[in-house]
């Protein structure tokens, strides 16, 4: 081989070193993703500034994908190594759920619609209604705030209504509280409240479903840690349905 031509051949396998040795750099990303044998350092590299892009990578290293699922754990069950990462750790996923589960709910409600929120909002608290119709069944200002939120969110309540039963609900509050309701009854009555509050949409959805949850949790027994969590697996899971427009 000339001369000329063996120093271009070095050339060029310098430049592809060169170009390999710059993956943590912006630049080279796209070449980490299109790389199904990328390494684990290249792949870490990527998840500093594209870390979506380093969980749905068929390469990403196990520790890694587990860090980032924490945090995306719905991209994280999209990702093509959901199924292997649990299935050699099945009982991992159902133990990050558990420690991650109220934030999950947290982070995802900001990506819903404005009404979707507040329907959301209004679902969280019918599911534990029942918590406090049993002890207060003739008292109606739940279901009202209940059915408020829900034409609310679709437009057809006016702020003189809102008004309204936000006023109705303050005052049956300190009833209540007179009358020495059990923790899990003024939780559901704290829910039901919380739909009405001059909040943003995104707030006043958390502040119901941790209402929510926490009346479920004192409905079993004092604070139920299972109870309170599966309550949490249901506002989750319906969280989702409106993330996938299931749920109206």
């Amino acid at each position: 081989m000339a001369v000329g031509a063996l120093a271009r051949l070095f050339a060029r396998r310098e430049a592809v070193m060169t170009k390999r040795a710059k993956v943590g750099m912006r630049l080279s990303w796209d070449e980490i993703v299109a790389d199904p044998q990328a390494t684990a350092v290249q792949i870490r590299a990527l998840a500093q500034d594209h870390p979506l892009l380093a969980l749905a990578h068929p390469n990403c290293p196990p520790a890694l994908w587990w860090d980032l699922a924490a945090e995306y754990p719905i991209e994280a069950q999209a990702s093509v190594a959901y199924d292997l990462m649990t299935l050699e750790t099945p009982e991992a996923w159902g133990e990050m759920e558990r420690a991650n589960i109220e934030a999950w709910v947290q982070a995802y409600v900001t990506r819903l619609s404005h009404e979707a929120k507040l329907l959301l909002a209004a679902d969280c608290v019918a599911h534990v209604l029942p918590i406090f119709t049993a002890y207060y069944s003739a008292d109606k200002r739940p279901a009202t705030a209940i059915a408020l939120t829900r034409a609310m969110a679709r437009g057809t309540a006016t702020a003189t209504e809102r008004n309204s039963a936000k006023l109705a609900m303050q005052g049956g509050y300190h009833a209540m509280m007179t009358s020495r309701a059990p923790s899990s009854v003024q939780y559901a009555y704290d829910a039901a409240q919380a739909l009405l509050d001059n909040e943003s949409a995104s707030t006043v959805c958390v502040n119901a479903a941790n209402n929510a949850h926490y009346a479920a949790a004192y409905h079993a027994s004092p604070n139920s840690v299972p109870a309170k969590f599966a309550e949490q697996q249901w506002q989750w899971e319906r969280l989702q349905q409106y993330l996938r427009k299931e749920a109206k």
